[in-house]
């Protein structure tokens, strides 16, 4: 919801998804920790999120070397889109 928020408020697209970007990690931070706090091992909480981690960090770094490439309007145009069909399907589930 940040990136598309933003970007009706007039932020740059890029601009909106890098901030949703660091915005997920805030999010995720404290999520990690309640989950290891109630976690029976920490053995199977560090392979997930190792794995995590380095998912992210993929997609946060190709994403960065694409996002020169791709037009403003188009990205604008694929939120909204993929906005859309994932609330008509989440609304007809």
């Amino acid at each position: 919801l940040v990136m598309p928020l933003l970007v009706a408020m007039g932020v740059p697209a890029k601009t909106a998804v890098g901030a949703a970007l660091l915005d997920s990690v805030f999010i995720a931070l404290p999520a990690v920790a309640v989950y290891g706090s109630r976690c029976a091992s920490l053995a199977v909480l560090v392979p997930i999120l190792l794995a995590s981690v380095l998912g992210h960090a993929a997609g946060v770094f190709a994403g960065s070397v694409t996002a020169a490439h791709v037009p403003q309007s188009l990205l604008k145009r694929g939120v909204a889109a993929f906005s859309i069909c994932f609330s008509l399907f989440m609304l007809l589930k």
